[in-house]
């Protein structure tokens, strides 16, 4: 009777611990989700962040692992947490965020891609060559990059049920990709600026 009792007691003990995981704080939700964002793996780092956005995600991107140019853009990335100040419903986690630095990867993927698309404007069939051949460019040019950078952001959370939820935003984004959507963004502001007058 004693040994039933006390069987049932360990199993009433494991379900309970079982059933209560322990919530992540800022700092390892951030952790978690630049773990999966590392990974290319969708739906885990959705539970923690707009993946779509941070990705600058498209219907009919493929983001997959099997993705070669993304998974050279996030092979190096790696974050140091180094403060979390927090309240009940936000948190404000400031970290130091590492990648290549994707400047001169772009410039140099610009100048070789003007050329490209100029040395196949009279044959417009080849409009699937070139876009494989500029891809295989960006590849070649992530496969060479070897300089890094490190930016110190500071990330916010918001409290959501079951756990944190990052906030996006342009500066997070461009620590993650070491630099690369502010140079995007800066050339197609220029481009605007061109067309518009």
């Amino acid at each position: 009777m004693k040994n039933g009792i006390a069987l049932f007691m360990i199993t009433a003990f494991l379900f309970s611990a079982s059933g209560c995981e322990k919530e992540l704080t800022p700092s390892q939700t951030i952790e978690a989700a630049f773990g999966a964002v590392k990974t290319l793996d969708r739906e885990a780092a959705t539970e923690y962040i707009d993946y779509d956005k941070l990705m600058d995600y498209s219907e009919g991107d493929d983001l997959s692992p099997n993705d070669e140019a993304a998974g050279l853009l996030v092979n190096n990335l790696s974050i140091k947490i180094v403060s979390e100040e927090r309240n009940a419903e936000n948190a404000k986690v400031t970290a130091e965020i590492t990648n290549l630095y994707l400047k001169p990867v772009f410039d140099e993927y610009v100048k070789e891609a003007v050329k490209l698309v100029l040395n196949n404007v009279s044959n417009s069939q080849d409009s699937l060559k070139v876009q494989n051949e500029m891809q295989e460019l960006f590849i070649s040019l992530l496969k060479k990059a070897g300089q890094k950078t490190t930016a110190k952001v500071q990330i916010s959370l918001e409290k959501k049920k079951g756990g944190w939820m990052i906030e996006y935003d342009d500066a997070l984004q461009d620590a993650v990709f070491g630099g690369l959507p502010s140079e995007i963004r800066s050339l197609v502001k220029q481009g605007e600026v061109y067309v518009g007058s």
